[in-house]
């Protein structure tokens, strides 16, 4: 491995922008955000009255497919269900209605009911793509992360497939880094143009690690879930060992390595940050097939499986397509706790900055990170109903504050968010909903780093959710839409797939108010 280490220290040498060529399958169908952004709007117009939850004594998501009311969900759902149960579907307008179980599929988590309530009904409904994307193409889900909520509609999230495998001659199963968690179970994922691709089923403990039956297989065994038959072994669905389990040959082990230098090569940024973590103080770095294989376990296992492979949202070509954050909007800058860094400050005049109070620890020693080093501040206000705190300076050092919009954008799900994320990259995704009171915080799902989670993560007056790729240590950056325009701050990670944005019509108003009590006092 030393011939790959020194072709890799060269190559990590150059910090620069990354190359804007990427040859992974699917390179063909790359857009820019901003594009895929109105596509998802448009489609999702058309689409979101299909999507229901789904309840059996548990929360989940499914998608009515006919207008006599015939129900898409996973088959995993009806698991646990008894043989009478009457499921409970909840529409987007608010409407209820009882179904009954048809027939399901362990091995491809599909499972049809049908809608059971009297009189003459057109149901909304999908349409269904006769085959499902591929990879490289892009896809968003509609569905209800964590169950229903009061007041919170099914919520948006886009991502891109990055493998697919095969069964029966047809798609089977898509991996996407469009992020689901448990409640979205059986929920629909829709191709950029509207039409029903496939289902959510599982995700992984990493994030970007997400499994969705592929519609083709529910229109091979269509006349057997509607005649209501009931089959297939559990051992090879989603849960099962054959998605989690591989085995690396040589020759495969061997194009992992490659796929591991091409992403170095075109400066892939978890790549780049994969290797800047493991230099010592000389800069030296040493790898090893295994610590290669466990940073790439998602394309490892595509690899392995001799899957077509893509790069997901993070693509360094979509990246460089963004022109909506320029230099001078960006105002975060590190906040420093007791020495470790441990989120994000935002200049909100000369000597003040903004962020979130959670994030200073009692008698804790703060900083604000700038290029000459770190600036003392002391908390001069706080605000415990949206957790925000006023940070002054010590020194007379003077900041350009951030500057806020004139007439504040109103979000919509769908529309495109920019940040910048804790390694100062660009980072983009979509508001998952318009502001809404945040009361609760939801469950993380199957995440192995927990500190991807905020702590404090509810209740907040009001927010945008979002599913940008911000974590716990990002809260505190400010947050821009497609024109450059400030939307809020990200306050804090909710949960597997959501975020939090404090909206920057109420900030304004709150830093309006931290200002004149920092004055009084």
């Amino acid at each position: 491995m030393r011939s790959i280490l020194s072709y890799a220290l060269a190559i990590c040498g150059v910090f620069g922008s990354p190359v804007a060529a990427v040859d992974a399958p699917g390179a063909g169908h790359i857009q820019t955000p901003q594009l895929l952004s109105d596509q998802l709007k448009q489609s999702l117009a058309e689409v979101r009255a299909s999507c229901v939850a789904v309840n059996a004594g548990g929360t989940a998501s499914g998608v009515i497919i006919s207008p006599d009311g015939l129900v898409l969900t996973a088959a995993h759902v009806t698991r646990m269900a008894k043989e009478d149960v009457v499921f409970k579907i909840t529409l987007e307008d608010g409407r209820k209605a009882e179904a009954e179980l048809l027939g399901f599929n362990r091995e491809t988590d599909f499972a049809l009911l049908k809608i059971t309530e009297p009189g003459e009904v057109e149901w909304p409904h999908c349409e269904l793509a006769e085959t499902s994307s591929v990879t490289g193409d892009f896809c968003f889900t509609v569905a209800h992360p964590a169950g229903r909520k009061k007041g919170r509609p099914a919520q948006v999230r886009m991502g891109r497939i990055t493998t697919h495998s095969l069964a029966r001659g047809r798609p089977d199963y898509l991996f996407a880094d469009c992020n689901i968690q448990p409640g979205d179970s059986g929920g629909p994922l829709f191709s950029m143009d509207g039409k029903l691709i496939g289902l959510d089923s599982s995700a992984a403990g990493i994030l970007g690690f997400n499994i969705f039956p592929a519609i083709d297989q529910y229109h091979l065994d269509r006349e057997r879930l509607e005649a209501g038959d009931r089959w297939g072994d559990r051992e090879k669905s989603p849960d099962g060992p054959r998605f989690t389990k591989i085995e690396l040959t040589p020759d495969a082990t061997e194009a992992v390595q490659a796929e591991f230098m091409r992403r170095l090569e075109m400066k892939y940024p978890p790549t780049l940050d994969f290797v800047q973590g493991l230099a010592n103080e000389e800069g030296e770095v040493t790898l090893t097939p295994q610590t290669i294989v466990t940073h790439m376990t998602k394309a490892a296992m595509a690899i392995a499986k001799e899957q077509p492979l893509s790069l997901g949202l993070d693509d360094p070509a979509l990246t460089l397509a963004l022109d909506a954050l320029p230099e001078d909007a960006v105002k975060g800058m590190p906040l420093v706790v007791d020495g470790e860094r441990v989120g994000y400050s935002v200049a909100v005049g000369p000597r003040h900055f903004l962020t979130k109070a959670s994030l200073l620890g009692d008698e804790a020693e703060a900083g604000v990170r700038c290029d000459d080093g770190v600036l003392d501040v002391k908390v001069v206000a706080q605000d415990e109903e949206w957790d925000l705190a006023l940070l002054g300076l010590s020194s007379g050092e003077k900041f350009e504050g951030i500057v806020w919009p004139e007439v504040p954008a109103t979000i919509k799900a769908g529309d495109l968010l920019v940040a910048r994320d804790h390694a100062g990259r660009l980072v983009w995704n979509v508001a998952t909903d318009e502001a809404r009171p945040v009361t609760k915080a939801i469950s993380a799902g199957p995440l192995e780093d927990k500190s991807i989670i905020s702590g404090h993560r509810a209740p907040y007056p009001m927010a945008i959710r979002h599913a940008l790729p911000l974590e716990a240590r990002d809260a505190g950056t400010p947050v821009f839409d497609r024109s450059g325009e400030l939307v809020g701050i990200h306050i804090a990670r909710l949960s597997r797939t959501l975020g939090l944005i404090l909206p920057a019509s109420a900030l304004r108003e709150r830093v309006g108010m931290l200002l004149e009590k920092a004055e009084d006092e």
